[in-house]
């Protein structure tokens, strides 16, 4: 597999800034819901790119700072707090055996809701102190997420089956991770090799 640098490089193109700098990645810092969050929080023009098993790379991109999960009891519903809203956000595809780097877009409609989350809504990040879910990550509303800080789990990573309802001509599974998904009413799992987080500039 060529370098990451030179996969990282093939998203400026799609970005549109040109400097950037590793901020998480884990094959070299502490894989857990903590050492990641902290390392994204406060910032923005964040790439998010995952690594599975099939040597797929793909992400994502949130253009405006990410915020502090806000800890909240447990009775209040995680996904009308935590989610952020980017209008520029997008995923993105860099290493496929069957497509070239490419990226996708939400669907243009805020109000369309899926799962009963609005389309637009996109990166969600969970409190550190959270009690729910503990072993949860991430999650790029309606199209992946990563829900077990273990690297080489089976199925550290998941893809949400309607991820075509809510892209832009959106990629098939197989183009995304490699994996054939035979029952389209279900997500496709794989397993993440490595996770990083880039910043650009």
């Amino acid at each position: 597999m060529p370098s990451i640098n030179i996969q990282i490089n093939k998203l400026k193109q799609f970005i549109g800034l040109d400097k950037y700098e590793i901020i998480f990645d884990s094959d070299i810092m502490e894989m857990n819901r903590l050492s990641f969050i902290k390392s994204i929080e406060g910032r923005n023009d964040i790439a998010i790119i995952i690594v599975n098993n099939h040597n797929h790379i793909y992400g994502c991109y949130q253009k405006q700072t990410i915020k502090h999960a806000q800890d909240l009891p447990d009775y209040v519903n995680r996904t009308e707090s935590n989610y952020c809203i980017d209008p520029d956000h997008f995923i993105f595809s860099l290493l496929s055996d069957s497509i070239p780097p490419t990226k996708w877009m939400k669907v243009p409609t805020p109000q369309k809701f899926l799962n009963g989350i609005k389309i637009m809504n996109t990166l969600e990040i969970l409190p550190t102190n959270y009690s729910l879910l503990t072993d949860y990550i991430f999650s790029v509303a309606h199209a992946f997420g990563f829900w077990n800080p273990q690297l080489n789990e089976e199925e550290s990573a998941y893809v949400f089956f309607k991820l075509n309802e809510a892209y832009v001509n959106g990629p098939t599974h197989l183009e995304l991770t490699g994996i054939n998904q035979d029952n389209p009413n279900c997500n496709t799992y794989s397993k993440i090799t490595r996770l990083l987080a880039v910043q650009f500039y």
